[in-house]
């Protein structure tokens, strides 16, 4: 059913004014339907991002409460490939906010799908760090990198390294957490 035009000053039957009538309840209807729809879908999202912000901010407060208590505390270490920061937020350096380390592994020949276990330098707290590794110096096949390298495990301790392809390279890491 279609909305039926009724010239100004003309005379319009009972039944043309009830079915515009019934047009416009239903097009109303419809509308305000996909606005509750609308309106649920859109408070579900804000839920899940409020849940997301507390989230972040309980991981934040021992950050910014180190910075509002006179700054962070930072211990380095570098030794040849490998090094780490460390962030606390007391003097006394007992209570880790933050780690980053990393390191190179030696240029090895993998074979193809081989994984291989790496420790770190510092234990994380637990495994809610990230990870980044990139390979170097591996073989090359129409100025295309054979093959991939992956973090395929994660431990408190270590990460697992894992490739799709045979070459001989080595692997940079960088990790960041508690």
């Amino acid at each position: 059913m279609a909305l039926t035009t009724i010239s100004y000053g003309s005379l319009a039957s009972s039944e043309t004014l009830n079915n515009n009538f019934n047009y416009l309840d239903d097009r109303i209807s419809g509308l305000s339907d996909s606005i509750v729809s609308n309106a649920a879908t859109t408070n579900s999202n804000i839920a899940s991002i409020n849940a997301s912000v507390s989230s972040i901010s309980d991981n934040l407060t021992p950050l910014a409460s180190a910075f509002t208590s006179g700054g962070l505390y930072i211990t380095r270490y570098v030794n040849d490939t490998s090094w780490y920061t460390a962030y606390f937020s007391d003097s006394a350096k007992t209570n880790r906010i933050w780690l980053e380390q990393g390191f190179m592994t030696p240029s090895k020949s993998w074979s193809a799908n081989e994984s291989v276990a790496y420790n770190f330098l510092q234990p994380f707290k637990n495994t809610n760090y990230t990870v980044l590794a990139t390979s170097t110096n591996m073989a090359l096949s129409g100025n295309v990198s054979i093959g991939n390298v992956a973090i395929e495990n994660l431990s408190t301790t270590q990460v697992w390294i894992g490739n799709d392809g045979a070459g001989t390279f080595a692997v940079r890491v960088f990790a960041c957490g508690q």
